[in-house]
C-alpha cells in the first residue's frame, strides 16, 4: 500500500512538472493534504491515536474537516491542540454528566434540593401545549456547550476558519430543507455544536435564520467537499460502523436515532471512500457512539490502528517534503482559561428581570476573569430552575477584550415528575412532583408533593426565594402514617408489638427566608397545627388524644447542604437545627395535658472519602433534642427513634438501625451514628452501619443504663434508574434480627 500511494503521488506530481513548457520549467507545487473525519460519538476519541502518528511521522495537514463528534476532533486540530494532550482532556470530564446537563448540586437552590427532586419520570408541563407535554429532546446540551466554549472560545477573533492555525470547516443538516450546510466562518463553538446535534438527543441549534442539526444525517463524511477545496491527497479517518441489519443490535434510543438518521447519509459516505487517497477505518468491536465511560479502550484501539497505517503515513510526509520541505503542524492550542471583559449582554428573557442577571454579572464588567468564574455564573444561572438552557458566546471588543452574551431560553411553566417507592416503613406509594415558575409573582415557585398509598401525604409550598435578601413562602404538609406501639404509657418496654396507631398532622406555615450560596438556609417562621392520634386497639389513655386538636408554633431554624448527591454522596453535609415554640390552642384537655413548650433539635450527616478513588466514603452523624425545663409539648412534637429510612415524613423522627419503626418515644435524645461506604462496582454498594445512643421522658434518665442502645447492620444497595434499592440486615440490644427493604425515589 505504501508503495502504491508513493507512486500515484509521484506520478501526480510529474504531471504538474511535466505540463509546463520546457523552456519554462517551474519548481514542483507541493501538494495540498486534508484530514476529514466521519462522526460516530464517543468512537471519536480513536482519532487521537491517529494525530499522534501524524505529529510523529512530521506529515503536515493543510485542511482539516469533519462531522458530529468528528467536527470536534477536527477542531482540536486545527486548534493547534497537541495531541498527546488530549488524552488527559478526554479522561478529565465527567461524560455523564456533559451528556445529560447534569449540574453540581451546588449550584442547585436550597429550596429546589429540599422540594423539587426528580423522580423517575420528568414532563415539562408547557402552557403553549395546555397542559403536560413530551421534551423535545434528551438533552439540552447545556454542559456540551461549556465544554466546547472552553476548548475553542478562545478563538471568538476569528470568524474565518481559513484563518485558524489548519484551516477548518464542519457539516450540519439544515432542519427544515434536509440539506447539508457547510459551516466555514461564524462561531467555532456554535459551529461545532450545531454539527454534533444528534436529531432527539441535542435540541437543534440556530445559526442566522437557519436551525441546525448533526450533519451526520446527510454527509457524515465530507471528503468531496474537501477537495472542492484545493486538497489534492484526502486522508480519512472513519469510525463508522455501517448500518445495522439485527434487530438485537438496536437495543438503546440512540440506536434507534442513530440508524433511522444513517439512512440519508450511506450515499454520501460512499462518495466519500470513492474520493479517499488513504483510506484509514477504526474497528471499534463491541463500542458505540455511546460508550464516552470507555474512553481508554477507544483511545487504545484509535492508536493501534492508526499505527498500523504508520509506514504509510511516513512515506507519505518523506515524498511530499522531498518536493517541498514543510515541517509538521505546530500546536500551540490551549483552552481558553480567562477573559478579558468589556460588557455583558443578556437576551432572550421575558419573565426573570434584568435585576436578577445585574446581580450575577455587575462584579465583572471591565474586568479579567477566569473560565471559571464565568461557568460558574452560568451554573447559577441554570441551576436556578428558571432557564432550559444558558450559554455565552464571546464577541471581539478589539484591544483583547470580548463583549460576553448571555443567551437564556426560560423554562416551561413547569414540570410534573412521577416514581414509585416501597418500604418495610411506610409500606408502598405512587409519588408526584409538581414544580411551576413565575405564578403570580415573577421570580416565584410553586411546589406540590404528592404520596398516595398505605400512608398519604400531600405538601404544597409558594416561595419567593431571594437568595441572600429577605424572602417569604407560605407552606400546607397534610399527612398521615401508621406506626406500631412498643413502648407503654408506663415506661415498660416490649419487644413485640403491643398496639397499632394512626398519626394524622394537618399544617399551615408562612415563613422568612434567606439562602446563602445556594446552600445555607436560614428561616423564621410560623405553624398552625390540626393534630389526630388514632388507635386499633381501645386504650383509655391513649384514647383522648383522638380528636383533632390545633397548636400553634413560631420557629426558626438553620439548614445547610453541601453534598454532592442526595443519595450515596461522596462529600459534603447536611444540617439542621431547629428551635420552637409549641402553643396548644384547643380549649379542652389538650391544654391540660400539654403545656407551652420550647423544643430544640440539632442534626448532622457527614460524607468523607477515603483514598483517590472515594470508592469508600466514612459517614458520621448525630442527632441531639430536647423539650426544655421537663415542658410537655404536644405529642407530635416528641422525639421517635427507629426504622432506617433516611426520608421522614417529620425531622422529630430519628433513623436507628437495627429497630422497629418508631420503636421508642420520648422528650430528650442523643443518637451517634457510623457508617463506612463502600463503592463495589459502578452503582453497587455496601453500607456498614452502627448506630448509638439515648432517649427519655426525663433528663435526669438519660444516660441511664436502660436508656442506652445500640443498633448494626449491613446494607446491599444499588442505584438504579427508578431510584435507590436497598435490602439492609439489622439487630439490636432492643429488638431481635430484622430485614428492611427500601426500593425507589423518596421525597
Amino acid at each position: 500500500m505504501r508503495n502504491i500511494y508513493t507512486l500515484l503521488l509521484l506520478l501526480f506530481v510529474s504531471s504538474l512538472s511535466f505540463s509546463q513548457p520546457a523552456e519554462q520549467p517551474k519548481k514542483s507545487k507541493r501538494p495540498k493534504v486534508g484530514l476529514v473525519l466521519s462522526g460516530g460519538g464517543a468512537k471519536g476519541f480513536a482519532y487521537i491515536g491517529l494525530f499522534r502518528v501524524l505529529k510523529e511521522v512530521g506529515l503536515h495537514i493543510d485542511y482539516v474537516a469533519g462531522t458530529s463528534i468528528g467536527s470536534i476532533m477536527a477542531g482540536f486540530y486545527a486548534a493547534g491542540y497537541d495531541p498527546d494532550s488530549l488524552p488527559e482532556i478526554v479522561r478529565s470530564q465527567d461524560w455523564d454528566a456533559v451528556m445529560r446537563d447534569g449540574i453540581e448540586r451546588k449550584y442547585i437552590p436550597y429550596i429546589d434540593k429540599e422540594m423539587g427532586n426528580k423522580l423517575v419520570i420528568t414532563l415539562p408541563i408547557s402552557k403553549a401545549n395546555k397542559g403536560v407535554s413530551l421534551m423535545s429532546s434528551l438533552s439540552e446540551g447545556q454542559n456540551v456547550d461549556l465544554l466546547l466554549n472552553r476548548f475553542f472560545g478562545g478563538y471568538y477573533e476569528i470568524d474565518d476558519f481559513s484563518k485558524l492555525p489548519v484551516p477548518f470547516f464542519c457539516i450540519a443538516t439544515d432542519l427544515f430543507t434536509g440539506e447539508a450546510v457547510v459551516l466555514d466562518s461564524g462561531s467555532m463553538v456554535q459551529s461545532i455544536r450545531a454539527s454534533m446535534s444528534i436529531p432527539g438527543y441535542f435540541n437543534p441549534v440556530k445559526i442566522g435564520n437557519k436551525y441546525l442539526v448533526d450533519g451526520g444525517v446527510v454527509n457524515n463524511y465530507p471528503v468531496k467537499l474537501i477537495k472542492e477545496r484545493g486538497v489534492d491527497f484526502a486522508i480519512g479517518g472513519d469510525i463508522q460502523s455501517g448500518l445495522s441489519h439485527d434487530i438485537k443490535d438496536l437495543s438503546t434510543v440512540t440506536d434507534v436515532i442513530m440508524q433511522v438518521t444513517g439512512y440519508h447519509a450511506v450515499r454520501a459516505t460512499k462518495e466519500g471512500m470513492e474520493n479517499t487517497d488513504l483510506y484509514i477505518h477504526f474497528d471499534m468491536g463491541p463500542y458505540d457512539m455511546m460508550s464516552f465511560s470507555s474512553y481508554d479502550s477507544i483511545m487504545a484501539i484509535g492508536e493501534r490502528t492508526a499505527r498500523a497505517h504508520y509506514d504509510e503515513l511516513k512515506a507519505l510526509a518523506d515524498s511530499l517534503n522531498a518536493i517541498e520541505f514543510v515541517p509538521g503542524n505546530e500546536f500551540n492550542g490551549h483552552a481558553l482559561d480567562s477573559i478579558n471583559v468589556n460588557d455583558i449582554l443578556v437576551v432572550g428573557n421575558r419573565k426573570v428581570p434584568l435585576k436578577y442577571f445585574n446581580n450575577l454579572v455587575k462584579s465583572i464588567r471591565e474586568e479579567k476573569i477566569s473560565t471559571e468564574r464565568m461557568e460558574s455564573i452560568i451554573n447559577h444561572m441554570f441551576g436556578s430552575g428558571f432557564f432550559k438552557h444558558v450559554n455565552y458566546k464571546l464577541i471581539d471588543a478589539g484591544d483583547g477584550k470580548a463583549n460576553v452574551v448571555i443567551h437564556v431560553e426560560e423554562t416551561d411553566l413547569g414540570e410534573l415528575a412521577v416514581g414509585v417507592h416501597y418500604d418495610t416503613d411506610y409500606g408502598g406509594a405512587l409519588l408526584a412532583n409538581a414544580m411551576f415558575r413565575n405564578i403570580l409573582i415573577k421570580g416565584s415557585k410553586m411546589y406540590l408533593n404528592l404520596q398516595v398509598g398505605s400512608n398519604n401525604r400531600l405538601r404544597t409550598m409558594f416561595v419567593m426565594d431571594r437568595g441572600p435578601k429577605p424572602g417569604f413562602g407560605l407552606a400546607t404538609d397534610f399527612y398521615e402514617f401508621k406506626f406500631g406501639y412498643f413502648y407503654d404509657p408506663y415506661g415498660n418496654e416490649f419487644k413485640s408489638k403491643q398496639n397499632d396507631f394512626r398519626f394524622t398532622n394537618y399544617k399551615f406555615s408562612a415563613f422568612a427566608s434567606n439562602t446563602f450560596i445556594n446552600q445555607y438556609n436560614l428561616k423564621l417562621g410560623a405553624d398552625y397545627e390540626l393534630f389526630s392520634l388514632g388507635q386499633n386497639i381501645a386504650d383509655s389513655v391513649v384514647e383522648q388524644f383522638t380528636g383533632f386538636n390545633s397548636y400553634f408554633t413560631l420557629f426558626g431554624e438553620f439548614k445547610f447542604d453541601t453534598r454532592n448527591k442526595t443519595v450515596y454522596s461522596t462529600k459534603g453535609s447536611v444540617f439542621k437545627g431547629r428551635l420552637e415554640y409549641v402553643i396548644p390552642l384547643s380549649s379542652n384537655w389538650s391544654q391540660e395535658v400539654f403545656q407551652n413548650a420550647t423544643v430544640f433539635y440539632l442534626m448532622y450527616d457527614g460524607n468523607f472519602a477515603i483514598g483517590k478513588q472515594k470508592r469508600l466514603v466514612f459517614q458520621p452523624g448525630f442527632y441531639m433534642g430536647a423539650a426544655l425545663r421537663d415542658k410537655k409539648p404536644p405529642f407530635q412534637h416528641f422525639f421517635g427513634l427507629g426504622g432506617v429510612s433516611n426520608f421522614q415524613f417529620q425531622d422529630n423522627l430519628i433513623p436507628f438501625v437495627g429497630t422497629q419503626f418508631i420503636q421508642k418515644w420520648g422528650l430528650y435524645t442523643a443518637v451517634g451514628r457510623l457508617k463506612l461506604q463502600y463503592n463495589v462496582y459502578k452503582k453497587l454498594y455496601v453500607i456498614l452501619r452502627d448506630d448509638f445512643g439515648m432517649m427519655s421522658d426525663v433528663v435526669d434518665e438519660l444516660f441511664d443504663d436502660k436508656s442506652f442502645m445500640n443498633g448494626y447492620g449491613l446494607t446491599l444497595a444499588y442505584d438504579s434508574f427508578i431510584g435507590p434499592v436497598e435490602l439492609t440486615g439489622m439487630q439490636s440490644n432492643i429488638a431481635g434480627p430484622s430485614l428492611f427493604l427500601s426500593v425507589g425515589f423518596w421525597f
